[in-house]
């Protein structure tokens, strides 16, 4: 069974991890932090599942890798 993991880093150094099973509450983190994409205070947004990174965005630099 997957583990789904998604950080969202803030531009004052702090980091949000959350783990889950559920994809669903994954997304819902992302599409949380996402809306506030033009504020200052949400720098990166990393996500993906076990070892494996699917998806960095870059919210400063406004880069998706």
């Amino acid at each position: 069974m997957k583990t789904y993991w998604i950080e969202v880093k803030f531009t004052k150094g702090k980091t949000l991890r959350k783990d889950t099973l559920s994809l669903n509450d994954s997304y819902a983190i992302f599409c949380r932090y996402m809306r506030y994409s033009g504020s200052p205070g949400v720098q990166e947004i990393v996500a993906g599942f076990d070892d494996v990174t699917t998806g960095q965005w870059n919210l400063i630099e406004k880069i998706v890798i």
